[in-house]
């Protein structure tokens, strides 16, 4: 269910959640280093993802239900990125900071999808006590 009208907005909320990653993530930079910033982003989008998915498919909704897009695919999309993760390794290793560049890479890999495993549990109980 592609249509013109769910895809501006996806696209819009992408957008929305894009804004907020550079917000919330340049705020934790300024305090404890950009690479903690975009780390935290990333795992609390990847909770967010499953306690969204979690909650609406317990309570009977589809993946596919434009909804549950726009939240996911859309801010939660926007919000979360990889593309800036890898950049951020790419620098700590040019910087000769392989050892930050490893925890960041691996840290990521490991935690992000538990936070989301975890989301989706909690989002499921939340979902079918509704």
């Amino acid at each position: 269910m592609n249509t013109p009208l769910l895809l501006v907005l996806i696209g819009l909320a992408g957008g929305v959640g894009s804004i907020a990653r550079v917000v919330l993530s340049g705020w934790i930079a300024e305090r404890r280093g950009a690479e903690f910033g975009i780390w935290i982003v990333n795992l609390s989008g990847s909770l967010a993802i499953g306690l969204a998915f979690g909650f609406w498919t317990a309570r009977g909704g589809t993946a596919s239900d434009w909804q549950l897009l726009m939240v996911t695919m859309g801010f939660l999309g926007g919000f979360t990125t990889v593309s800036t993760f890898a950049v951020q390794v790419l620098e700590l290793k040019k910087k000769n900071a392989v050892g930050q560049a490893q925890v960041l890479a691996f840290g990521s890999i490991l935690t992000c999808p538990i936070c989301a495993f975890v989301g989706v549990m909690i989002g499921a109980t939340l979902g079918a006590a509704a």
